[in-house]
């Protein structure tokens, strides 16, 4: 029952599923099997045969069209699978997990099903790239251009409490308090004072990876003193950290320095309408020079979705450039693991 709920929670809160109401949600959440698929196994395979829509619940997927060339990274949210239904199940693109993700899967016939209940579900899963395009201009017409450095980050968390605990409390206890909560990250508290995040990526690296007792200290398995921002600050620093860093939270302190909110990736992505921030996640975890080519090439992508978006072009261009600093770095992070250490200090300028 506590499952159902959750998942009703879910697409309460998730577009197209949010327009349903809370009784056709009710009764979708009873179709949806639910699947831990771990970070490189493929979900759906080009040239397959697809009876399924699937929705990113935690976790990201990407798409590549038949196995090579990368067309999409989809995180929290996001659905895939759906062209193929349309055309009958035939499968085109392969679908494979970028990182750990729990993924949902709604029946072929509960999704034709409900195009045919509800206009707005039909409009978002259209049957063309054209007529999904149309839709998405129609909508982005009727509102205002984004300015993100008039946007404070404290509007897109105002309604969250940050959830919390003591450094001293044991990762059982800690892990139990996130799920009790619905939480992917938890903030270590010292009077009210951050000292450091734990999140689920932690968990499944730090600890079940490692092999760590679960009454160790959550404060042994945290990442100490995060980088932070004012909840005064904008979006745009909010976004050219992430890009600049590579990483998915941020916490959020208020005049006095205290904890006022943590603000996710997915947070921001909702408020922009695209996927641009994982262009850094992608660099700052390309593993060799290949794989940092094939996550470069996603910048200029992500640049024309942001400007698309209503995103001023100034503004985007900003965290293009923290994109390519990103890069920059981790291109020399990679020499030296080929190379060896440096042999003297050094700093990388790039000018344009």
């Amino acid at each position: 029952a506590s499952e159902l709920a959750d998942i009703a929670r879910f697409f309460g809160d998730t577009p197209p599923f949010d327009a349903l109401g809370q009784g056709r949600i009710a009764k979708l959440a009873r179709a949806v099997t639910v699947s831990y698929v771990p970070r490189g196994e493929v979900v759906l395979e080009s040239g397959t045969h697809n009876d399924r829509l699937y929705i990113v619940r935690s976790g990201s997927v990407e798409l590549r069209l038949a196995g090579e060339d990368l067309t999409a990274r989809l995180s929290t949210g996001s659905c895939f699978a759906y062209p193929s239904l349309l055309r009958g199940g035939e499968v085109y693109n392969q679908a494979a997990a970028f990182e750990d993700s729990l993924l949902y899967a709604i029946p072929a016939e509960e999704f034709f099903a409900l195009r045919q209940e509800s206009k707005r579900f039909r409009e978002y899963f259209a049957e063309d790239e054209s007529a999904r395009i149309r839709h998405a201009l129609k909508r982005q017409s009727k509102g205002r251009s984004l300015n993100l450095d008039r946007t404070s980050l404290d509007r897109l968390v105002r309604e969250r409490t940050p959830v919390a605990c003591a450094p001293d409390v044991t990762i059982r206890d800690a892990v139990r308090l996130m799920a009790d909560r619905d939480v992917s990250t938890l903030a270590i508290c010292t009077h009210e004072r951050l000292v450091g995040i734990f999140t689920d990526k932690d968990l499944r690296k730090r600890v079940a990876a490692r092999e760590i007792a679960f009454d160790t200290p959550i404060a042994d398995v945290m990442t100490a003193q995060p980088q932070t921002l004012s909840t005064h600050a904008s979006v745009a620093e909010a976004m050219a950290m992430m890009a600049s860093g590579g990483f998915r939270h941020i916490p959020l302190l208020d005049a006095s320095g205290k904890l006022a909110g943590i603000l996710s990736a997915t947070d921001i992505l909702s408020f922009l309408g695209n996927n641009a921030i994982d262009t850094g996640m992608a660099i700052a975890k390309a593993a060799d020079v290949e794989t940092l080519i094939d996550a470069t090439k996603q910048i200029a992508e992500g640049f024309a979705a942001m400007v698309g978006s209503g995103v001023l072009a100034s503004h985007a261009m900003r965290f293009t450039s923290a994109l390519g600093e990103a890069a920059h770095r981790r291109a020399a992070e990679l020499a030296e693991q080929e190379l060896g250490p440096p042999p003297a200090p050094y700093a990388l300028l790039v000018f344009g």
